[in-house]
């Protein structure tokens, strides 16, 4: 058992339930920024007022949000929010730049560039010239077959622990394992506090007798 543990990378996750799991969709984070220009607001005639611009681009992101539901792995479904908008240096002018930001939870497959293009086609009304996207963070999918010897390995830690079999689930979020994503050769699962000091146990255990 302990020999499965040499080319697997593990996360521990704080986890009430003890379990562990075997998957998790990807992030990625995006700013989008759009552009006008600022006059005070008593002159304006045509303002070219960036919040306008957003506005439009966050119906349109709406909407996107709706279809994206309907993309369905064993992980769960893709999703698009805005989480966060701001606008303006004063009630009295129109701004210049407004900006918000996006968290985009990614199947498998979906890669970064993708994603940028979806969301560029789906604020086609913003025109191109006067908005600027940043996907500043992105991290893809992650899942390990069930029949996986270490999914075993994980199954016997949490059944010593908690005394109950436990089966994997699928993680609603993302994992610290994430940032080892570049270990390309080592598989992760995700536990709960009790079973990492289970595993902690049996791994000093095998140092002792080898």
């Amino acid at each position: 058992m302990i020999q499965a543990f040499a080319n697997i990378f593990f996360t521990a996750r704080l986890n009430n339930a003890n379990t562990y799991c075997i998957g998790h969709r990807g992030d990625c984070r995006i700013r989008l920024e759009t552009r006008g220009h600022a006059v005070h607001s008593a002159i304006a005639k045509k303002p070219d007022n960036a919040l306008y611009k957003l506005a439009r681009a966050i119906t349109a992101l709406e909407q996107f949000s709706t279809e994206l539901a309907a993309r369905a792995s064993s992980l769960g479904s893709a999703s698009l929010s805005v989480t966060m908008a701001g606008a303006g240096e004063a009630p009295n002018i129109v701004p210049d730049k407004a900006w918000l930001e996006l968290d985009r939870r990614v199947l498998p497959g979906e890669s970064r560039e993708q994603i940028v293009q979806e969301i560029c086609e789906r604020v086609s009304t913003v025109p191109q010239d006067a908005f600027e996207l940043d996907c500043y963070l992105y991290f893809p999918a992650y899942t390990i077959k069930r029949e996986h010897r270490m999914v075993a390995v994980l199954s016997a830690c949490a059944a010593a622990v908690t005394e109950l079999a436990r089966e994997p689930r699928i993680f609603t979020a993302s994992t610290e394992a994430l940032s080892f994503l570049w270990i390309r050769r080592y598989r992760r699962l995700f536990w709960g506090r009790a079973v990492w000091s289970r595993l902690i146990d049996l791994m000093s255990m095998w140092k002792r007798n080898n």
